[in-house]
């Protein structure tokens, strides 16, 4: 959200995170690199209870990443309690995040973002749930309506707390 009659969001223009630009090769598409620059571009007492956060369709080109040695940088659970990780750091499949395609440098999309993100973002509860009886607006088919309304907020507030890929 931009702040305007709903929260700002994490990566708003104006009030969000920092961006990590990515580093542009000539396929224009994520790199391995762009992960690693990510995720030592948060400062260390973020990053030791940092998450990546990304869209379900960034993770195959993740999965395919190689380290020089030979491995894998994504890395699957092992145990049901333990979450599968990316650099050792567990991730966050979130829809609304943007999806790397192919030539998308110069988008302007943010499609990943790392760092601890419960201490960057504060969400505020403004009120309660009300729940408001109208016994007469649907009277005539004998039933009863209710209203319910809750109004929340959300704000960066440690913006140096996580950071985004910026295909800038």
């Amino acid at each position: 959200g931009n702040g305007t009659n709903q929260p700002t969001g994490l990566l708003d223009s104006s009030g969000g995170i920092d961006g990590v630009n990515a580093n542009e090769d000539s396929t224009g598409v994520l790199q391995v690199e762009d992960l690693f620059d990510l995720a030592y571009g948060v400062k260390a007492e973020y990053a030791r209870n940092g998450a990546w956060m990304l869209n379900r369709a960034t993770l195959p080109l993740i999965r395919a990443f190689e380290t020089s040695a030979g491995g894998y940088i994504w890395a699957p659970s092992i145990a049901p309690s333990d979450p599968a990780t990316i650099l050792g750091s567990p991730y966050v499949e979130a829809t609304d995040m943007d999806a790397p395609t192919a030539s998308t440098f110069g988008t302007g999309a943010q499609p990943i973002i790392f760092g601890d993100v419960r201490r960057a973002y504060t969400i505020v509860d403004r009120t309660g749930v009300e729940i408001q009886r109208d016994p007469y607006t649907l009277a005539a088919s004998g039933q009863i309506r209710y209203i319910a309304r809750k109004r929340v907020g959300g704000k960066v507030m440690i913006a140096e707390a996580a950071k985004s890929l910026d295909f800038a």
